[in-house]
């Protein structure tokens, strides 16, 4: 009942070998590429869906890509060696294109192919559950802790049940398992997910959970100088500590020996909202081969090259989140000394103390009139509280960057940005129709934004000669 249409430097066809299949009958496949070209699957269908389907590639990591795409918006990539992996997203209200596309880059020497297999459009409108998402295999020692989550679509409420090797845990009723403490041996870990239109419920795949050697993971926490955190690796090519490269001149962990087209990770669960400080460097092929940082499974940074030392903050969002540093090496060719290094890992709590410590310098801090609420070291006319509060620089003089209020024909619309992850203070935008007079709280609308910062609304209407409008930062 779909129309497809293929098209490109080449056009998809199908493939019968069951190897390749992940029904056992046939799937999609991409034909060969040449250097810098293209290939394309695409159809169009009327949400609202939730699209369901499994792909497998095998192309030159981080240069060939398979990648899907709706309205032109990428949605959802793969690259490398990627064995058949399940996805299911959901397609608004409305007609929509949906593109797979499979590029080759120009200076690729590996002609690779991509599969696609299963695409199954089903409608929102019955209710019954659907696993968008989930988190992947993790690596943990036995007595330490790490995490697994779903999202999952459907009418509410939905009930989450996790089971360890088909054996249901206890009190785990919510999208996110925190596994602590880590239990002995290795296992599968898979989550139920139902509601009153369907009790069997939709399952997720099978997640593995990998015991490393509590040595192995003593080791690492004192190399990465954290031994609050659980450190976890995978046993074949293991990040290790040295003492040979570090950041502080005394130890670091470093990746594992490896073989092309294969990866080693160290990962650790941290619970946010929280800031992770850190250190890391990378000797490697530059733009081939990566040590990628990742929250959950998705890359959020990655240094290449002759990367030296460099610190590094990253917000963690509330909630448990897997946190991973993975040493991925592409189908071919080694430089540098091929390895990625971890230093100095440090938790702050989100709030003002956290800000204070990354913003300013040590001798900076040591200064009077510098640091504090109600200083204002650039000069800007912007308290810190406020550069706190709104995301700003507080060593630069970038008050252009404040809330803005614009006039419309029905009033006066005021914007300004919220960073969720600050417990420690209250946004609360007022408004007077005089400035001597009491001022009024407004409820704000986020507008934009799904991250951290989240752009907030409030429409003040016209029904005095003037009237204002502010945005007071308190701390509760």
């Amino acid at each position: 009942s779909i129309f497809w249409e293929t098209g490109g430097n080449g056009v998809w066809g199908r493939n019968t070998m069951v190897a390749n299949t992940h029904d056992n009958v046939d799937s999609a496949k991409a034909p060969a590429l040449g250097l810098g070209e293209t290939s394309y699957l695409k159809t169009l269908v009327n949400g609202p869906k939730v699209l369901t389907y499994w792909r497998k590639v095998a192309t030159e990591a981080d240069y060939d890509f398979l990648d899907f795409f709706i309205d032109g918006i990428n949605s959802d990539s793969a690259t490398g060696t990627v064995g058949w992996t399940k996805k299911t997203l959901y397609v608004p209200s409305g007609r929509h294109l949906l593109r797979w596309e499979l590029y080759r880059d120009p200076a690729s020497p590996v002609n690779g192919t991509a599969y696609l297999d299963q695409v199954v459009l089903s409608d929102p409108n019955a209710g019954v559950p659907v696993i968008l998402d989930q988190t992947g295999n993790r690596q943990a020692p036995q007595g330490g802790k790490t995490c697994f989550s779903v999202t999952a679509f459907g009418l509410p409420p939905l009930t989450y049940v996790w089971k360890r090797d088909g054996v249901a845990v206890p009190n785990s009723n919510t999208p996110v398992l925190l596994v602590d403490p880590v239990p002995a041996g290795n296992a599968t870990y898979t989550c139920t997910v139902s509601n009153s239109l369907n009790a069997v419920g939709a399952i997720s795949t099978g997640a593995a959970l990998t015991i490393t050697p509590a040595l192995t993971a003593t080791n690492l926490a004192t190399a990465v100088d954290n031994t609050q955190l659980t450190w976890g690796t995978n046993s074949i090519a293991s990040w290790f500590p040295q003492t040979t490269i570090s950041f502080d001149t005394v130890d670091a962990a470093r990746s594992g020996s490896l073989a092309d087209d294969a990866f080693s990770t160290l990962e650790t669960c941290i619970t946010g909202p929280a800031y992770l400080d850190f250190a890391w460097k990378v000797s490697s092929e530059f733009s081939a081969d990566y040590l990628n940082l990742e929250v959950d499974d998705f890359r959020v940074d990655a240094i290449t090259g002759a990367a030296d030392w460099q610190e590094y903050s990253l917000p963690v969002p509330p909630g448990h989140h897997v946190i991973a540093w993975k040493y991925q090496k592409d189908f071919s060719a080694t430089d540098g000394l091929d390895a990625g290094f971890l230093d100095q890992v440090k938790i702050l709590p989100a709030g003002y103390a956290a800000w204070e410590a990354l913003q300013f310098s040590p001798a900076q801090r040591s200064t009077a009139n510098v640091t504090g609420p109600l200083d204002d070291p650039d000069k800007d006319g912007v308290f810190n509280l406020l550069e706190y509060a709104l995301g700003l620089n507080p060593n630069l003089a970038d008050s252009h960057l404040q809330p803005v209020a614009v006039r419309t024909p029905t009033g006066l619309e005021f914007t300004f940005p919220k960073n969720i992850l600050l417990g420690d203070i209250k946004y609360i935008p007022e408004t007077s129709p005089t400035l001597s007079a009491g001022w009024i709280p407004l409820t704000p609308s986020d507008t934009t934004g799904t991250g951290d910062i989240r752009m907030m609304k409030v429409t003040v209407p016209f029904n005095a000669a003037r009237g204002f409008v502010r945005l007071r930062i308190s701390k509760p």
